[in-house]
């Protein structure tokens, strides 16, 4: 009996085999296509907003990245602020109040974005510079003129309020130029108040040779500065 060459099923068959997928040849491993690659595709953040109402309070904005299946994927995300002077955020999400007013916080993983909100109000009151903080000045001679009401260590306190906040409010100290006499927003940041508690960089408490301020004075200045330092 003479051989006889394959038909061409047989040919086709083993063309298939030599250049097919090993599942086409009975394998058990299937292809995985790029489609496949899981890839950042969403965003979630928590909460869906920020409220703070102190310089210096801070909240954590909790994050999620999703790919194309809705499946939650380990993916680095680089954290934003579009306003520094009113919140900052740190690559692990916390947001820290650094000034009063409104910003927009964005996490950004691969190609998508999300952004939320982020708010700084102050809820305490402010008390009056002219009659409330001003006044505390002039009961206690910082106006006078063997003080501050002849511009002893450069400060000019007077009983013209206008005169007063324009030497405190965002005005470096004499004894710190790196410290604001009055920095609106943070009372415990302010040269004033250390002064006024004995924490100063340098010379005597004030009132210097008086008692201390009273806690209810104290505060008052204190909530004035704390809530914006406004010129009311």
């Amino acid at each position: 009996m003479g051989w006889t060459s394959p038909g061409s099923s047989v040919v086709r068959w083993l063309v298939v085999c030599s250049i097919g997928s090993v599942a086409a040849c009975g394998g058990s491993d299937p292809v995985t296509g790029p489609e496949d690659t899981p890839v950042p595709t969403s965003i979630t953040l928590s909460p869906a907003s920020v409220a703070l109402t102190a310089v210096g309070d801070t909240l954590r904005v909790a994050v999620a990245v999703l790919d194309q299946r809705g499946a939650v994927m380990a993916e680095p995300v680089a954290w934003s602020s579009d306003d520094v002077g009113v919140v900052t955020v740190d690559a692990q999400g916390l947001v820290t109040a650094r000034g009063f007013g409104t910003a927009a916080v964005t996490a950004v993983a691969g190609t998508v974005s999300r952004s939320i909100v982020a708010v700084v109000q102050n809820s305490v009151v402010a008390p009056s510079f002219a009659t409330v903080v001003n006044e505390i000045f002039v009961r206690r001679g910082c106006t006078a003129g063997n003080c501050h009401g002849n511009g002893a260590g450069g400060l000019t306190l007077s009983a013209t309020p206008a005169t007063s906040y324009a030497s405190l409010v965002g005005v470096p100290s004499s004894d710190a130029a790196s410290i604001l006499r009055v920095a609106p927003g943070s009372a415990t940041s302010s040269y004033l108040v250390m002064k006024l508690e004995g924490n100063q960089v340098s010379g005597a408490r004030m009132p210097i040779g008086g008692a201390p301020l009273s806690a209810a004075d104290l505060k008052a200045i204190k909530d004035w500065i704390n809530a914006g330092a406004p010129n009311n």
